[in-house]
């Protein structure tokens, strides 16, 4: 009986720890956020000065506006920006390492734990990262692209390309479009409309492609990325899924 009650008692502190580990970001991302969405659920916010954000799903943010500045902090996740003119004062959209800065334009910030991605669809924007003055600030402007490679806590590469004005962000009418990308890029975009895991064995996830999938459906949307490689996607759980190369 007491090896049982202890056997219990190790079973609840294990499951206490792996709480602990799984919750506690979320729990003090919760604090710094001003504005945060869930799964597969976006978000409207519109700003003292008239400007708007469209937060994607998963996606958090900050704000502080002073008189000679306006900051939003892009904590998580990816948003869409709609900034109202004002030379005055600079809005900036700050991910890690690397600032973004719009004096009146329509944007979208994608960060993740290795890059942050921006694209322009309508004006010009600056992008800039601490750590390499050689590679950024560069100017964007409609139809531009920019992904900023963060390594230690600085920008550490920059990639720039093409991108048409009307595919900047896509997923605010929860489609995704995947244009020589690759299948670990199309699962990203995926990932904050499931809830759930998604596990890519192999190397699957370096393999290139292109479509557009449908994010209000993030399973059919995996089994077309599936059937586009030639891949096989097994549901372990009604919240875990693996696409493995065959």
């Amino acid at each position: 009986m007491k090896r049982r009650r202890l056997a219990l008692v190790a079973i609840g502190l294990a499951a206490a720890c792996v709480a602990a580990g799984v919750f506690s970001p979320e729990i003090l991302l919760r604090f710094r956020a001003d504005q945060m969405t869930g799964v597969a659920q976006q978000r409207d916010v519109t700003l003292a000065d008239g400007s708007t954000i469209r937060l994607a799903p998963s996606s958090a943010i900050a704000t502080h506006f002073t008189a000679g500045r306006r900051d939003v902090r892009l904590l998580r996740g990816e948003a869409f920006f709609q900034v109202a003119h004002d030379t005055k004062r600079p809005f900036v959209v700050t991910t890690g390492a690397v600032q973004t800065t719009d004096v009146g334009t329509a944007f979208d910030v994608r960060r993740n734990d290795a890059d942050t991605t921006v694209a322009v669809r309508e004006g010009a924007v600056q992008v800039e990262g601490n750590g390499s003055p050689g590679e950024v600030p560069e100017v964007l402007h409609a139809g531009d692209e920019i992904r900023v490679s963060t390594n230690g806590g600085g920008a550490s590469g920059v990639v720039r390309r093409h991108v048409e004005p009307e595919e900047v962000a896509l997923w605010t009418s929860a489609r995704a479009m995947v244009r020589d990308r690759t299948v670990g890029d199309a699962v990203d975009a995926i990932r904050p409309w499931f809830h759930g895991v998604i596990i890519l064995r192999g190397d699957i996830a370096r393999q290139p492609l292109t479509g557009v999938y449908n994010l209000s459906d993030p399973l059919e949307a995996l089994a077309a990325v599936a059937h586009a490689q030639g891949a096989a996607m097994y549901r372990i759980s009604p919240w875990i899924v693996v696409l493995s190369a065959r």
